[in-house]
């Protein structure tokens, strides 16, 4: 882990600073937080996040808004992800709390409410977690064919119906289930779905960091994507031969 250190009052303390830095168990609580930010911030980082530069300008604050409401909620974020005592962070002007916020903290509470803008495309294929190793499928065996993404053609009934439920959760940004997302998704090599390890697992998983959990979020997506997509084509093909089939019937 990278995280930075910074001095306050003579006294150095650490502050999470990537998403390497931040575990699944931290992020959820830095959503908490997000969530219930001012709603009028929440609407200024949403134009940050689509790049709105008219719509940004266009926004006005009160004195109140950007001495004391905002700060206070840059005071939350930054308690919950350092281990600056509280007493020390209400020492820290309005002005200093909004440039740290700016500076390290606004792509956690842009990811938190809308979606990561830092991260790259889907890099991980396995990673270590207590000794042992977790594979993200990007290939499975389908019919004794090896396929790219074959992983949606042998979902078990469970194992899908666990994923949809807990990807309707985090629709509800119930983003603790990032946990049981990858304990389904990341099986050790030759492993089965297991409902029961699995939640055993997700427990642990929790201490998984959001550089990983984000991979096999956005696999999923990649996943789901492939999937309506196959579908998509199945189901031109069954119209293309009825048209077919009609048509000779008609001559």
């Amino acid at each position: 882990m990278a995280m930075i250190t910074i001095k306050l009052l003579e006294n150095e303390y650490e502050v999470i600073n990537e998403w390497e830095d931040l575990t699944i168990q931290k992020f959820a609580k830095v959503q908490q937080i997000c969530d219930k930010a001012p709603k009028k911030l929440q609407k200024l980082l949403g134009h940050v996040y689509l790049g709105e530069k008219e719509e940004i300008n266009e926004m006005e604050f009160t004195s109140r808004e950007q001495i004391k409401t905002f700060p206070k909620f840059y005071g939350d974020m930054l308690e919950e992800v350092s281990n600056i005592p509280k007493k020390v962070i209400n020492q820290i002007d309005y002005q200093a709390r909004q440039e740290f916020f700016n500076t390290y903290l606004l792509k956690f509470a842009i990811g938190s409410l809308y979606a990561p803008v830092d991260i790259p495309e889907v890099t991980t294929e396995e990673f270590k977690f207590e000794g042992e190793t977790y594979v993200l499928p990007k290939k499975r065996t389908v019919l004794g064919e090896e396929r790219e993404m074959g992983y949606i053609s042998t979902i078990q009934f469970t194992e899908a119906a666990d994923l949809d439920l807990y990807m309707r959760d985090l629709d509800d940004k119930n983003y603790s289930v990032l946990a049981n997302i990858v304990s389904i998704i990341c099986l050790k090599e030759g492993e089965e779905y297991d409902e029961e390890v699995c939640l055993k697992r997700a427990e642990k998983f929790k201490d998984v960091t959001m550089d990983i959990a984000w991979d096999v979020f956005f696999y999923l997506g990649e996943l789901l994507d492939t999937y309506t997509k196959a579908i998509l084509r199945s189901s031109q093909e069954k119209l293309k031969l009825r048209m077919q089939a009609q048509l000779k019937r008609q001559d």
